[in-house]
């Protein structure tokens, strides 16, 4: 998280459900109830946006939910959403051997959702103490993440630590992202 937000920025909020992120204005921020000019990474703060209907921000609209969504100062380069990513992991607990095809609860961020690993590489399997690279696919949307992120992989008692190494774009975009997109942003959520 890092970044500043003033009254009047044009920002970036998402994704959607198919990965976008909608163009909006802030009109206003309140921080415990009081109008506040400006609001920096880490304070917890209400947003006034423009052009942003509640009903788009409830589950089934446009935008699927608050939960992992971000607002990111709107660059050149527009900030991508993905469904796929490779990560370097550590299982600190497994009490069998994990491989293609399981699914845990995938902890990075404001983001909870489930995913699925799609492969690892090098490896038929990984188990309690190996280190791996992975890719990843998340199973209900795509999510704005980037390399360098740190994430937990957890289900039951199953636990790993990661980091994000690459960006697999959708097969629509194709290719690979780099590091570095969207610049810096508030967290929402």
């Amino acid at each position: 998280m890092s970044g500043v937000v003033n009254v009047g920025d044009t920002v970036l909020l998402g994704p959607d459900s198919l990965g976008g992120f909608v163009t909006t204005a802030v009109k206003s921020i309140q921080r415990k109830r009081v109008n506040v000019n400006r609001a920096e990474a880490g304070q917890s703060v209400s947003f006034a946006l423009k052009r942003i209907k509640r009903s788009q921000i409830r589950k089934g609209g446009s935008i699927q939910s608050w939960s992992s969504m971000v607002l990111l100062a709107k660059t050149e380069i527009p900030p991508v959403a993905v469904s796929r990513f490779e990560g370097q992991v550590l299982i600190l607990y497994h009490n069998t051997l994990i491989s293609s095809h399981y699914q845990a609860m995938m902890h990075l961020g404001p983001i909870r959702q489930t995913v699925q690993i799609e492969a690892i590489v090098d490896k038929a399997c990984i188990r309690t103490g190996d280190r791996a690279t992975v890719q990843f696919r998340f199973i209900k949307h795509a999510e704005f993440i980037r390399v360098g992120d740190r994430f937990l992989f957890r289900e039951g008692r199953t636990k790993a630590l990661g980091v994000v190494t690459k960006l697999i774009q959708n097969v629509k975009s194709g290719g690979v992202v780099g590091s570095g997109l969207g610049g810096g942003g508030a967290m929402v959520g």
